[in-house]
């Protein structure tokens, strides 16, 4: 049977805006040598991008080190910018073995055998894309509410924290404004890229899961023909054992803990690429829900001295 879809469909949206905020090789590769060599040089450029951002907030939470409020600030943004270009580093020090797991992916071993696989496959591509638009849709308001809020708190008088150093003051509004929008523009590319590779690492793990589910479906229907109608070699009406069909079961059967094989050898490799970065993750992600607490709390004891 010809195959609608392959596992690695599922992943095409977000190849497509991996491809464009350059964190992640382009997948499927860039047949245009031209273009492949700049898209390489885009990837570099966007690591030097945020060394240089990670450096900003750095060295503004030394310059303020003692003013808990400004370092806060700094720390907010700081935490999770480290994070991101660890995972970052990452993924591009292990571009070879991120096309290993797409080879495995494209291969006739993860490949819908029936109508059912393709089910499962559709169901789970539909899931990703669903995934996808709904944060990039987050992304983008909580992009327009984080440029306008530092021109919103100027406007009004109230003191504007950029949590980064800049070799230059900040005061005037054109300063200012350069200010703000590389801050942001920085933070809506990081958006982007770094939710999509999120969502791309939770996909490679869904796969697995698709896979061990069909592996499952496949046991349970393994007397069916390619129609799902059952061999007479199960039925009652035949208490033989044909040698033809012994040999037909058996060879799905080995294709089956083949496919298993090679899911649980897909699982064990991702973890191993990316398990590092996940606990800097985690541990990132404590400390930033730290700081928003600690915001929390200023805020709300600012509000009831307000109202006392």
């Amino acid at each position: 049977m010809e195959n609608k879809i392959k596992p690695l469909d599922a992943f095409k949206m977000l190849f497509r805006t991996l491809t464009f905020t350059a964190y992640f090789m382009p997948v499927p590769d860039i047949e245009n040598p031209v273009k492949k060599k700049w898209h390489r040089y885009y990837r570099i450029a966007t690591v030097i991008i945020l060394l240089i951002y990670d450096l900003q907030h750095i060295t503004f939470v030394i310059l303020v080190f003692g003013d808990v409020d400004r370092m806060i600030e700094g720390l907010s943004v700081l935490l999770t910018i480290l994070n991101v270009t660890y995972k970052l580093i990452t993924v591009n020090l292990n571009e070879k073995r991120f096309n290993k797991l797409h080879n495995v992916l494209e291969d006739d071993i993860f490949s819908a055998k029936c109508p059912k696989h393709e089910e499962l496959m559709t169901k789970n591509k539909e899931e990703l894309d669903g995934i996808s638009k709904t944060i990039n849709r987050t992304v983008t308001v909580i992009a327009v509410c984080w440029l306008l809020t530092p021109f919103l708190k100027k406007l009004s008088d109230e003191e504007v924290i950029l949590p980064a150093y800049f070799p230059f003051p900040t005061d005037d509004w054109i300063s200012f404004s350069c200010a703000s929008i590389w801050i942001t523009f920085v933070i809506i590319w990081v958006g982007y890229g770094h939710m999509t590779l999120n969502i791309l690492i939770v996909g490679y793990y869904s796969q697995v899961k698709v896979q061990l589910s069909i592996v499952r479906y496949s046991l349970e229907h393994l007397a069916d023909d390619d129609e799902g109608i059952p061999h007479e070699v199960f039925t009652c009406r035949n208490h033989g054992y044909k040698d033809n069909q012994s040999k037909l079961y058996q060879e799905k059967l080995v294709a089956l803990i083949k496919r298993y094989d090679k899911a649980v050898w897909f699982s064990k490799e991702m973890e191993s690429i990316m398990n590092k970065a996940l606990l800097v993750q985690f541990s990132g992600s404590t400390g930033i829900v730290c700081t928003v607490v600690y915001k929390m709390t200023g805020v709300s004891n600012q509000y009831i001295i307000k109202n006392l």
